[in-house]
């Protein structure tokens, strides 16, 4: 998942699928104070679906081939979530810095906007990596449980909604709910660094009402995280039995095996697998395989690009370079520290795993002080202010890099698309480890001072 905006992370409820159609929207944009602008659509992995410039025009209509579903709608550098539909004609009315809609699907568009702000008043309660600590289970699940009923109330109190969106609204909340659930174990056992940990017998069983046969679920975006932790404890009791296993293959094979329903088991491959790939032990096999499993031509093509630029970087070979500026506004480059290993953190400061980390990647720092590697930190995709009130806030020290945005050939190579990122690069500037260990994983540590010898 790419990490571009707050809001994706808030809003994980919402997706649509992007295939070829001639169904058309019609969309009107009326700007009232003539501003220039561009206003973009994208789907919900931050993809541009359309762009339409508005110039200095107060009207503007254009139309989209596009499937039913959700999908953000960009304004300046506010991201919004809209539903668009093959009968839809909205207007949109920009005026200073708010937005409303008119038209067929004005009205279940305006109420996505006030849930967006409601969604936001519920962040102070609503289950976070940072929360998880310090909640017992009960009172989590209680959590839960009331955001889910806030937003039922939230969704009944509007009138003269088009049926079919309720019926989309109320799925959407009941898989932003189990997603909830799911990922409850495996967040702690990250975060207390313990894998051992388990939920009591009490917790709710989470996969009983899975439904892995219908592809209309997959508008959720939050459907593919449900579906996806599935299939990930269905691999890794595989992985228990046979740790010589490769990891992204087992979890093809799987997915092959439990999936049925065609649509479904390809969007789900291709979704996990354009992430995951780079993972694999033996990426050559792993592509034969998605290729074998996966007919979609769209999807085939997507993966194949990705597949060779992959090939193009690797183990042993140079490691793309860098310039990028630390907190003073100097110009640091990754030729900079060449006669040294390097250690890589990409991170930004909305991410709590990657927040999780740092206290372990100054520790590491620390243990190999005096020795012939560099610990750099980069920061990607966050406004730069955070990115200094954190320097300061957990008293950094060391290489403090920051990007703007994850762009140019350095992320691009490396395939950069979501934090915590570690690289480990060699004192000759090569590529030992292009998903480098966690600064707290035990086999990065041997793997450093194997280096140094």
């Amino acid at each position: 998942m790419k990490n571009k905006s707050i809001l994706f992370i808030a809003l994980l409820t919402l997706f649509s699928c992007k295939e070829n159609t001639t169904e058309i929207a019609t969309i009107t944009i009326i700007n009232s104070n003539s501003i220039k602008d561009t206003i973009g659509i994208y789907d919900f992995e931050y993809d541009i679906i359309k762009s339409i410039p508005i110039s200095k025009k107060e009207r503007i209509t254009d139309t989209l081939s596009i499937k039913e579903g959700y999908y953000l709608l960009k304004e300046k550098e506010n991201y919004h979530v809209t539903y668009l539909n093959p009968s839809i004609k909205i207007n949109l009315h920009i005026e200073n810095d708010t937005i409303k809609f008119s038209g067929v699907g004005g009205n279940e568009n305006n109420y996505l906007i006030k849930k967006e702000k409601f969604i936001n008043s519920l962040t102070s309660t609503a289950p976070s990596s940072s929360s998880y600590t310090s909640l017992t289970e009960d009172r989590y699940l209680d959590l839960v449980n009331s955001n889910y009923n806030k937003k039922v109330n939230f969704l009944n109190k509007f009138e003269n909604l088009n049926e079919r969106f309720l019926e989309l609204e109320t799925e959407s909340f009941y898989y932003d709910k189990m997603v909830q659930l799911v990922f409850y174990e495996s967040n702690l056992q990250y975060l207390k660094n313990d894998n051992s940990f388990k939920v009591s017998k009490n917790f709710p069983q989470l996969y009983n009402n899975l439904d892995l046969t219908n592809e209309k679920l997959l508008i959720h975006y939050n459907y593919l995280f449900y579906v996806n932790s599935y299939l990930k404890i269905k691999t890794a009791e595989k992985l228990k039995k046979n740790p010589n296993l490769d990891e992204v293959i087992t979890k093809l094979e799987t997915t092959d095996e439990d999936i049925d329903n065609i649509k479904l088991k390809e969007r789900i491959i291709f979704w996990n697998y354009k992430w995951s790939f780079v993972n694999s032990k033996n990426i050559d096999k792993a592509y034969q395989k998605f290729n074998l499993i996966v007919k979609n031509e769209s999807y085939k093509k997507i993966i194949k690009d990705k597949y060779f630029k992959t090939k193009k970087i690797g183990k042993g070979d140079i490691a793309p370079t860098f310039k990028l500026i630390n907190k003073d506004d100097n110009f640091i480059s990754l030729s900079d520290f060449k006669g040294n290993i390097v250690y890589i953190d990409i991170w930004n400061t909305y991410c709590k795993p990657c927040i999780v980390e740092i206290p372990k990647f100054e520790k590491l720092k620390n243990r190999f002080s005096k020795k012939k590697i560099k610990f750099i930190s980069i920061c990607v995709n966050s406004p730069k202010e955070n990115w200094k009130k954190m320097i300061e806030k957990k008293n950094l020290t060391g290489i403090q890099l920051f990007s703007k945005e994850s762009n140019g050939e350095f992320f691009e190579k490396f395939m950069f698309n979501s934090a915590p990122r570690y690289i480990l690069i060699d004192k000759e500037g090569k590529i030992v480890e292009s998903h480098a260990g966690k600064p707290s994983d035990q086999k990065l540590i041997e793997e450093i001072e194997r280096l140094l010898k």
